[in-house]
């Protein structure tokens, strides 16, 4: 019973956001809605239409002529592939990692019961399994919800007023919620959060 009630404590702790938590992902997610809106904030502010497309004209023009040049772009291919390569590795990394944990969890169980943290290596794997299914999904499903609250924070944006200013807010909360379930499937998925040794004050 205490090694289930240590196992619901830890879980808690994972999931549950501390206060902390929950200003970062506020203020992360606010961050990013206004880099998403400033252009509709700067005309707000009194930057004529005309001077924003001079700056928009003369950054293509420089930004076409950097990418021109033969070692700009080929460090942009080998970036490129660098990442493509670096994302596979995390995925085969996490399924490796899945099944090395559920291999120790089966070894502590088995052969050293008394160094055992939690006695449920199927448990640990199926665990681990749902939280990867649903960080899948979320990951699939990402951008459009990303999309949601920027056509929410848009309206705010566009026509600041109180009765809109709830949208904006409304746009960050589901947004920074939308960060930190990424963040909690991760780690509920890549790291060994059930063990004592994870929390600092275990």
């Amino acid at each position: 019973m205490s090694v289930r009630l240590s196992f619901t404590s830890r879980l808690l702790e994972v999931v549950v956001p501390t206060p902390w938590q929950v200003i970062v992902s506020f203020v992360i997610a606010v961050a990013l809605l206004v880099v998403a809106e400033i252009h509709t904030i700067i005309r707000h502010l009194g930057v004529s239409q005309a001077s924003l497309n001079a700056s928009g004209t003369q950054f293509h023009i420089s930004f076409d002529s950097l990418v021109s040049s033969p070692v700009i772009a080929q460090a942009a291919l080998v970036t490129f592939w660098a990442i493509v390569g670096l994302f596979a590795y995390l995925i085969c990394w996490g399924v490796y990692n899945v099944f090395v944990e559920a291999r120790n969890e089966v070894t502590l169980n088995t052969e050293y019961t008394n160094r055992g943290h939690w006695r449920g290596p199927y448990e640990t794997l199926g665990l681990k399994a749902a939280s990867g299914l649903c960080l899948s999904i979320v990951l699939l499903t990402f951008w459009s919800g990303v999309s949601l609250w920027l056509d929410l924070a848009g309206r705010a944006v566009a026509q600041p007023s109180l009765t809109t200013a709830d949208n904006f807010v409304f746009a960050a909360a589901g947004f920074a919620l939308q960060l930190y379930l990424l963040l909690v499937l991760s780690q509920l998925t890549f790291t060994p959060w059930y063990r004592p040794e994870a929390f600092t004050q275990g």
